[in-house]
């Protein structure tokens, strides 16, 4: 198995059962509806309906070559970029770390 790094990584953000997707930008669940994706410089497109697509830090492996990562679990992604955030790998405003507030 590879080493872990950090890296800015497209994620496919699937919608749970009650409709809402991870949002990175406010570290927290949205529904769809309430959200402002397509002035958010993290968004990279839709989902048909089904979520969103969007790139932000993550940590992965280096030995993987990886495109996309899917996200089926809108609150587990929640729990892992929040555990990523409180252990300092990654910045808690990604946006404000790449200027784009």
């Amino acid at each position: 198995m590879g080493k872990s790094i950090v890296q800015s990584i497209n994620h496919l953000n699937y919608l749970d059962n009650e409709g809402r997707v991870y949002c990175r930008a406010h570290n927290e669940l949205k529904t769809l509806g309430t959200m402002d994706c397509f002035n958010c410089p993290l968004f990279r497109g839709s989902l048909q309906g089904a979520g969103v697509e969007c790139t932000y830090l993550d940590r992965v492996t280096d030995d993987i070559d990886m495109l996309a990562l899917t996200v089926p679990d809108p609150a587990a992604q929640l729990t892992w970029i929040t555990k990523l955030i409180d252990k300092g790998l990654i910045p808690a405003d990604q946006l404000s770390r790449e200027g784009n507030l």
